[in-house]
């Protein structure tokens, strides 16, 4: 399907301005200033990042703060689901604020998408589908807590300390204001030529920054499918960020490495649930949930390697282990 860029979603809603949120500048003094010759790229980090699509949903803050949630965690690498964001998030006919993202990612965590699907069956998203809480199991809600962030900070929305702030904590993301002039489908979308009732708002994930062509440039990574940009990353300028308003929010997010779950069940073949995600989480198999055979040979590799009965059966001796 041909892409139609006066069709493409957003729902970006500005944050109005809090004293009490918590700014990167007052923790970001000792930090190295960005290196533009170095650059940055997390996907040279950490890997590909999974591209999203909102389709027509107004669903942009759920899908860039799932994208950043990923990037954030060290240790749980499952794509994460901008359903379970946007379900708690959105206000009113569509779309939501930074803030009152952030907040959830650090008050509730994100679950995964495995266990929080954020498409239909065909593939395609909808609104009435993305609000729709009733629908997020108990398990969803328990992964999410293991995918707690530790703080955030709103950014300087400057280049410069955007892109450090992308260096120093795996990304951040803003909120931008677009218009349809021909661009947004292409590698580097340009500013609008004035703000206006035409223009919209959009929230992404920034993860990318370099020189292009003697310009200081920001990557973010679209939430409009891979077709747009390159794999779905487009480019913007410093002309950009120095148009006024053009960019109007910035926010960076710090992990919490003290995250931990407690094994205390007795778990075997044919076990099924969170708990048995956790555990193959722990042992580096497919976290689906499901206590299989690639699981039960996982835990006996790990009852050998720690002088347990390699019986297959996590049980309190095991469970020990595992919390150490």
């Amino acid at each position: 399907m041909e892409l139609d860029e006066e069709k493409l979603a957003h729902g970006g809603i500005k944050d109005k301005p809090d004293s009490r949120d918590y700014q990167y500048s007052e923790i970001a003094m000792g930090a190295m200033p960005f290196d533009w010759n170095e650059g940055f790229d997390i996907e040279n980090k950490i890997g590909i990042i999974p591209v999203k699509n909102q389709y027509q949903s107004s669903s942009c803050g759920g899908q860039a703060w799932a994208s950043y949630s990923y990037a954030l965690d060290q240790t749980n690498r499952e794509e994460k689901s901008a359903k379970f964001i946007y379900a708690h998030t959105h206000v009113g006919s569509g779309g939501s604020d930074g803030r009152t993202n952030c907040n959830l990612c650090v008050e509730k965590g994100v679950s995964s998408e495995l266990l929080c699907k954020s498409y239909l069956g065909d593939g395609t998203t909808t609104e009435s589908f993305m609000i729709n809480k009733s629908d997020i199991t108990v398990e969803a809600f328990a992964d999410a807590t293991t995918n707690e962030e530790k703080s955030y900070l709103a950014v300087n929305t400057d280049i410069d300390t955007v892109a450090q702030a992308m260096r120093d904590n795996n990304g951040v993301v803003i909120g931008i204001t677009g218009k349809n002039n021909g661009t947004w489908l292409s590698k580097f979308p340009l500013p609008p030529d004035k703000l206006d009732n035409n223009c919209w708002n959009h929230w992404v994930y920034c993860g990318k920054a370099k020189i292009i062509n003697g310009k200081k440039y920001i990557g973010f990574l679209n939430s409009w499918g891979k077709e747009v940009g390159e794999n779905g990353w487009q480019w913007i300028s410093e002309d950009y960020f120095n148009k006024t308003g053009a960019i109007w929010s910035c926010w960076t997010m710090i992990y919490n490495d003290k995250v931990s779950y407690k094994f205390t069940k007795t778990l075997r073949y044919g076990s099924r649930g969170f708990d048995v995600k956790m555990l193959q989480t722990k042992l580096g198999v497919i976290s689906d949930g499901i206590f299989g055979r690639k699981t039960q040979a996982a835990v006996i590799l790990f009852q050998t390697t720690h002088l347990l009965v390699p019986d297959g059966i996590v049980g309190p001796k095991t469970n020990a282990k595992l919390n150490q």
